[in-house]
């Protein structure tokens, strides 16, 4: 009876010998499909400074790092992804190789889940990650190896997610916003997914904030917002004259100046962010066939008179795809679809398995234009990348129509035994000999009789117990308890 790999627990668990096999063949399957693509095998540490994933990771995966001070006394996290690390493998060995690299890798991840959130802690993720390619081409190829990845378990209408991070920036930026307010409204996006419960947690989380003004505020907002910058400085400078003789503390008027300015620059007028509200909520619940929904959402940006000229690239990449066979993979766009790292730029997309196995991401990725130069390149390169959740797609592919599991390709199995202290010698020749040609080998070292060695055999599913005497001669007997002697022959 299969039992299901992926169990509803938060947390680690152990693996025994089914799943860990079961893991490496799925494993190996996509080594060689990305190694087919031209992708080479890297790793990098389970430790990185704490500063490299942090830089860009947004808040929401900030709070689930495993973090802690090691004894050189430096902040360390154990990796909650992989991509990180490769840029900074990437940028070391800058300039030694030409662009674009492709570059694979598996291994385990952390990352912090509730008890209510019944997810692992440690996972394994494989991915891949291409750097140096701004193409619409460049997105195709790793949303087609993504698909390939499951159709080579036999897997057909799977789902592809596709949203678009930038078309949501360049949409934002026409509503006149600063970059905190923009930031805000697209870190929210999933909960205005949610109706008007959303909406109102989103607008009281933004009040919150001063991006809103409350209903309560009677403060006319106009003077305030309209001020342009040289007449904030006549006005500034005008009050300086007038609390010169006053003690400014520590700053002078200057510093003065420039925070006063910073802080009329850096604010937005509640009501432009209210209407980009009301946008960005008509925006996020437009999904489905790729083609209509980007219809539809360039007529809500014409409702709203946006330029239309930030949907060209996803037009693109929707152009290309076209010219890939990828028949076994559902396609959809969700404008409202975010992922939960902060670093993406441009396309992102949701991995999902056929409907009948719900909803759990067998993994995802996007592109990640800006991550280079936050980790301390001197200019953008463009970059991105994918990752499968390695178990849960182990999940899918072993429930598949109740299928043996993958590690359970027949192995042929026994238990050598030695009649006595004297015939090991003899039982270590044969095994060798059968260990060359294949046959797993168990020896047993625990001076059993033939009974209890029989039992033990059958227990862990080995196919005959072979016992060998002082002159080499072998009997072979069925690993069932009782069995009686199938075959009797000397050693050869």
């Amino acid at each position: 009876m299969y039992r299901p790999l992926v169990r509803r627990l938060s947390g680690t668990r152990d693996l025994d010998q089914r799943e860990i096999l079961s893991l490496k063949a799925v494993q190996d399957t996509l080594y060689k499909l990305l190694r087919l693509h031209g992708y080479r095998i890297v790793d990098t540490p389970l430790l990185e400074h704490i500063d490299l994933f942090l830089r860009k990771s947004g808040g929401q995966l900030a709070t689930r790092l495993y973090t802690f001070t090691n004894p050189g006394g430096h902040r360390v996290s154990l990796r909650p992804e992989f991509t990180s690390s490769i840029i900074r493998q990437y940028l070391q060995a800058k300039d030694t190789e030409p662009l674009p690299l492709r570059r694979q890798y598996a291994g385990p991840v952390f990352r912090f889940q509730s008890v209510e959130e019944g997810g692992q802690r440690q996972f394994t993720q494989v991915g891949a990650e291409l750097i140096g390619a701004s193409e619409a081409w460049a997105d195709v190829e790793v949303l087609s190896i993504a698909c390939h990845g499951l159709s080579a378990f036999g897997l057909s209408h799977h789902r592809i997610i596709m949203g678009h991070i930038g078309i949501l920036e360049e949409l934002l930026d026409q509503f006149n916003l600063s970059k905190r307010a923009k930031l805000f409204l697209i870190g929210n996006v999933s909960s205005l997914k949610n109706g008007p419960g959303g909406e109102k947690e989103v607008r009281r989380r933004g009040e919150e904030l001063g991006l809103f003004r409350n209903q309560t505020d009677e403060r006319s907002e106009e003077p305030l917002y309209s001020i342009g910058e040289e007449s904030a400085q006549k006005i500034v400078q005008s009050l300086l004259k007038e609390v010169v003789a006053t003690p400014l503390g520590s700053r002078t008027p200057d510093e003065i100046l420039s925070r006063f300015l910073h802080k009329i620059q850096g604010s937005d007028a509640p009501a432009q962010v209210e209407k980009a509200l009301r946008f960005l909520r008509q925006l996020a619940n437009v999904e489905g066939d790729p083609y209509v929904a980007l219809a539809m959402a360039k007529d809500l940006a014409r409702d709203y008179k946006l330029n239309q000229a930030c949907f060209n690239g996803l037009e693109d990449i929707l152009t290309a795809l076209a010219h890939h066979s990828l028949k076994d993979t559902d396609f959809s766009i969700d404008f409202g679809l975010v992922r939960d790292i902060a670093y993406y730029t441009g396309l992102v997309f949701e991995i999902l398995p056929p409907k009948s196995y719900g909803q759990a991401s067998l993994g995802g990725g996007g592109r990640y234009d800006s991550l280079i130069k936050a980790l301390g390149s001197t200019e953008d390169v463009p970059a991105l990348g994918f990752a499968y959740h390695l178990e849960r797609v182990l999940e899918v592919v072993e429930s598949k129509e109740k299928r043996t599991p993958l590690s359970e390709q027949k192995i042929h199995q026994v238990l050598l035994v030695a009649a006595d202290y004297n015939a090991y010698k003899a039982a270590i020749s044969l095994a060798q000999k059968l260990r060359n040609g294949g046959t797993v080998v168990h020896l047993e070292t625990s001076s059993r009789n033939l009974e209890e060695s029989l039992a033990y055999a059958a227990h862990n599913h080995l196919d005959k117990v072979i016992v060998v005497n002082t002159r080499g001669q072998s009997h072979e007997y069925a690993a069932e308890v009782g069995a009686k002697d199938v075959t009797y022959s000397p050693s050869q």
